[in-house]
């Protein structure tokens, strides 16, 4: 005797999810488990607090991969006249007549609405579907969207992963070679808890003796990159790398007595909250991979890294104190400033 196969079981949501924190996670984690598909809408527009694209890569890249979850992005441009019920939900039925379209257009074969809100039960009635709340009450997962954005230092462990990499500041030490960039990048690791990128051309540097090429530089250029988004991804808040493109460009010119553009234009399109630039004014000291012995040709370099800064309206602090203890202490200043403006 055979028996006809059993229907498929496929949830859809909608949310804004500014930003994607761990109720949400929880709410489709859960779907995802009982259902054998799920979609995702995340809606909105690239004007809002958080744009509409950043948010839909919180969302994908969390379930990339995950062949249950299939999320998609939707430009909510659609309104609706008087005001919600005591739960938030939205009673114009031009509005529910919109979105229902929208809903049946992702997921037409949808049999269950899944949501933490009342709205999701309003939207399986209209679609004729089986509602599925997942935790209504935030029992599980006690925090909002709202509270999140007020408050991100406070609520960082409530993002889930992507989030916070979406909100990580990101500093970069810069400066002349033996101006203190290692120790410090290290040190303000350790005072703010967090990870950091350290300077990748160094052991290129000693591996090769000093002997550096083109596709030496270029491949330092794109590792250090990999070292950044590597610490960004397990950073706490904020993170920290010992030198970026720039840098490495002006060491290539040093090196090579070459203009490395493409490398001066990965320097241009990377983006950092904070460079902290290092002046010359502490004793050189030879470390085995040194070049730049001459104060006039630090000074240059250093000279070099802020017309660059300026030139690109990159955000910089400049610490000259001939004393690392003093240059260490300014550092953690701006830091704490820049944690705090968010």
């Amino acid at each position: 005797m055979e028996f006809p196969p059993m229907r498929k079981k496929i949830g859809i949501t909608c949310g804004k999810f500014m930003p994607f924190h761990k109720g949400h996670e929880l709410m489709i984690d859960t779907a995802a488990e009982a259902l054998d598909k799920v979609y995702v809408i995340v809606a909105g527009l690239e004007t809002d607090e958080i744009p509409l694209m950043a948010r839909y890569r919180m969302v994908r890249n969390t379930y990339k991969g995950n062949p249950k979850v299939k999320v998609v992005r939707f430009v909510d441009e659609i309104t609706y006249e008087g005001q919600p019920d005591e739960h938030g939900t939205v009673l114009d039925p031009v509005f529910w007549e919109k979105w229902i379209a929208v809903f049946q257009h992702v997921a037409p074969k949808a049999t269950h609405f899944f949501s933490s809100d009342m709205y999701g039960k309003v939207a399986a009635q209209k679609m004729g579907i089986r509602w599925l709340p997942i935790d209504p009450r935030r029992e599980m997962a006690a925090t909002s969207g709202t509270r999140i954005r007020e408050n991100i230092n406070a609520n960082w462990n409530f993002m889930t992963q992507e989030a916070r990499r979406y909100f990580t500041k990101r500093v970069a030490i810069v400066g002349p070679e033996s101006t203190g960039k290692s120790t410090l990048t290290s040190q303000l690791a350790g005072v703010f808890e967090t990870s950091f990128a350290n300077e990748w051309g160094r052991a290129i540097c000693e591996a090769a003796d000093g002997n550096l090429t083109e596709e030496d530089f270029n491949e330092i250029a794109v590792m250090q990159d990999a070292l950044i988004k590597n610490a960004v991804k397990n950073a706490n808040r904020v993170m920290f790398t010992d030198t970026e493109a720039y840098t490495t460009y002006l060491f290539g010119k040093q090196y090579l007595n070459k203009n490395l553009g493409h490398i001066k234009q990965r320097a241009i399109n990377q983006k950092f909250d904070l460079y902290i630039l290092l002046a010359p004014t502490v004793e050189w000291v030879q470390d085995g991979t040194r070049i730049l012995a001459d104060y006039e040709v630090r000074r240059q370099f250093f000279d070099d890294l802020q017309a660059f800064l300026d030139e690109n309206k990159k955000p910089y602090i400049i610490l000259s104190h001939p004393y690392f203890a003093e240059r260490t202490m300014h550092a953690i200043r701006a830091v704490k400033d820049l944690l705090t403006a968010q």
